[in-house]
C-alpha cells in the first residue's frame, strides 16, 4: 500500500502542478486577448489614418502633376502680371528713365525686373516643393512605424497560437 499512496500523492502533485500551469496559461491567454482587443482598436485607427493619408497623398500627387504640367505657363503669366503691376506702379519713373537714359537702358531694367520676378516665383515654388517633400518624409516615417507595429502584432499572434496549442 505504500507504493499506491506514493503514486496517488505523486499523481495529485502532478495534477496540482498541471492545474497551476493551466491557471497561469489561462491568465496569460486573457492578457493576450485583452491586448488583441486593444490592438484591434489601434489597427482600426491606424487604417483610418492611413486611408486619410493615402487620400491626401493622392490629392497632393495630382496637384503636383497638374502644377508641374502648368508650371512654366503659370510662371510666365505670374511674371507678366507682376511686371505689369510693377510697370503701372512705376510708370512715371520709367518714362523719366526712358527720357534720360534711352530705350536700351530701359529695356535692360525691364529685363532685370522680369528676371527678378521670375526668381521670386521660382523661390516660392521651391519652398512649396520642399514642404511637399517634408510631407512625403513624414508619410514614410509613418509607414515604417506601422510596419513595426504590424510585426509586433504578428509576434503577439504567434505567441498566442503557441500558448493555445500548448493547452490543447
Amino acid at each position: 500500500m505504500g507504493n499506491r499512496e506514493k503514486l496517488i500523492q505523486n499523481s495529485m502533485s502532478k495534477t496540482k502542478t498541471f492545474l497551476n500551469a493551466i491557471d497561469k496559461q489561462t491568465i496569460e491567454i486573457q492578457y493576450i486577448d485583452e491586448n488583441l482587443g486593444s490592438i484591434d482598436g489601434e489597427i482600426f485607427n491606424i487604417k483610418t489614418h492611413l486611408a486619410e493619408i493615402t487620400n491626401s497623398e493622392k490629392l497632393l500627387l495630382s496637384k503636383i502633376e497638374n502644377r508641374n504640367n502648368n508650371l512654366n505657363r503659370n510662371m510666365e503669366k505670374l511674371t507678366e502680371i507682376e511686371f505689369e503691376n510693377y510697370f503701372k506702379n512705376n510708370e512715371i519713373v520709367l518714362k523719366k528713365m526712358k527720357n534720360i537714359y534711352g530705350n536700351k537702358i530701359l529695356e535692360k531694367v525691364n529685363k532685370t525686373q522680369k528676371f527678378k520676378f521670375m526668381e521670386n516665383i521660382i523661390g516660392d515654388h521651391t519652398y512649396k516643393k520642399n514642404k511637399v517633400n517634408e510631407f512625403v518624409k513624414i508619410i514614410s516615417k509613418f509607414e515604417e512605424t506601422q510596419e513595426y507595429f504590424y510585426s509586433n502584432i504578428n509576434s503577439l499572434e504567434a505567441h498566442f497560437k503557441k500558448v493555445f496549442n500548448f493547452l490543447t
